[in-house]
Parts: C-alpha cells; sequence; structure tokens
C-alpha cells in the first residue's frame, strides 16, 4: 500500500505531496530538500476540519492539527442543508385523488392563477388541467381541492423546516447539533 511524503523545502514548507510504494526517493541535501512521512490523522468530518499541516515541517515527518467545527458554522451548514431539503420536499409533488400533482414553485403559481381565474368566472369550468400524471378536467370545487392540498403540503413543510430550525437554534452543543435528523418527519 503506497505512503504519502511531503517534499519539504529547507524553510520547513511542504512543496508538493507524492504517494510511493516503500521509501520515498532519496534527496541531495544540497538541494535543501527532504521528503518526510505525510500521513494525516483520521478526523470526524461532522465534528472536525480536515486535518492541516503545521508549518514550517520540523523533524522526521509532517504534524497535523485537527481544529473542531464550531458550532454557529455547524448550525449553518446544517441550516443551509435544511432549506435544500425543505424545498426538495415541497416541489417533490403529491398525489391528490389518484392524480400526481406537481408542487414546483411554477406549478403553484399557475395553480394560484387558474383557481383565481376560474373563481372569478374569467375562464368557465370545468378546465383542463395537466397533471403529472396527465390530463384531467377539473370543476371549480375539484381545483380548490387540489390548491387546499397544495397549500397544505407546502406549509407543511415549511412548518417542518421551522421545528428542525429552532431545534438547532436550541442544541447545546455540537452532538446535539449532528443528532438532529434533518430527513424525517417530512409531509408526503
Amino acid at each position: 500500500m503506497p505512503t504519502t511524503y511531503a517534499l519539504i523545502d529547507a524553510s520547513g514548507n511542504i512543496v508538493r505531496k507524492e504517494e510511493f510504494d516503500g521509501e520515498a526517493p532519496a534527496l541531495a541535501a544540497a538541494k535543501g530538500l527532504r521528503w518526510v512521512p505525510a500521513v494525516p490523522p483520521a478526523y470526524d468530518p461532522a465534528t472536525q476540519r480536515a486535518p492541516r499541516a503545521v508549518l514550517p515541517v520540523q523533524g522526521g515527518a509532517v504534524s497535523y492539527t485537527v481544529d473542531a467545527i464550531p458550532i454557529e458554522e455547524l448550525r449553518a451548514a446544517k441550516l443551509a442543508k435544511l432549506a435544500a431539503i425543505r424545498y426538495a420536499r415541497e416541489t417533490a409533488g403529491i398525489s391528490v385523488a389518484g392524480a400526481q400533482i406537481r408542487t414546483d414553485r411554477e406549478s403553484q403559481y399557475t395553480l394560484a392563477g387558474a383557481l383565481l381565474a376560474i373563481q372569478q368566472g374569467l375562464v368557465p369550468g370545468p378546465i383542463d388541467w395537466k397533471a403529472a400524471s396527465g390530463w384531467v378536467q377539473v370543476s371549480s370545487a375539484q381545483l380548490a381541492a387540489i390548491a387546499q392540498a397544495v397549500a397544505s403540503h407546502v406549509q407543511a413543510c415549511f412548518s417542518r423546516e421551522r421545528a428542525l430550525a429552532e431545534q438547532l437554534a436550541a442544541a447545546a452543543d455540537i452532538a446535539a447539533v449532528n443528532a438532529i435528523d434533518l430527513e424525517t418527519g417530512w409531509p408526503t
């Protein structure tokens, strides 16, 4: 199995890293360069940053530091992931009376506009509607039921995001932040 080595200059800076089977090649000391083992320690990416080499390199191997991720940075990353999960769940679509209904933002706006148009008498009902599962003809009452189901689904997604965001804000330490499951409890 190859071993990672770092090429160190006379000032102790890493020039490059390379893997070798066995020992690294010998270099002329006159060049001021030397190969030293550079194997970073294991770390937990959920709570720690990737290992960083300590410069200048002194001695026969590269030393590393592993820093904990600050809780606020971890919270911010989890909140960004949470928003992305909510958006994916919100726009994934729902089933209403056996028809697959799109819930992406454009479909939400189109549905709201169609409902308003039919309620205002701008368009006579029933109307043709293209669901994710194909064409359907819907009355004003059916369109209102679809709109209500979509609005309820969207609101439930935002409510779930808020509940999880509040849990993240209340988490006292990194372990508590990492213990919050962002994937479960979403409406389907």
